[in-house]
Order: structure tokens, then sequence, then C-alpha cells
């Protein structure tokens, strides 16, 4: 059994930092592409 929970914590951990990561980086490339956009404007 204490594999078992180790495998499910690793699964859960690798899956809240993709989420993390992902929410990071996507909007703030979108954000940072019109931020520059309106400065050239």
């Amino acid at each position: 059994m204490n594999t078992f929970l180790r495998n499910i914590g690793i699964w859960l951990v690798i899956g809240l930092v993709m989420l993390m990561l992902f929410n990071l980086v996507g909007p703030r490339e979108s954000n940072e592409r019109e931020i520059s956009f309106s400065e050239f404007i």
C-alpha cells in the first residue's frame, strides 16, 4: 500500500505542477503580446 500511495502522491504533485506552469505561462504570453502591441501603437 505504501508504494501505491507514493505513486498516487507523485502523480498528483506532477499534475499540480503541470497545471501551475500552464496557468502561469499561458496568460503571461498573451498579456505580454497585448502590451507590446499597445506600446507600439
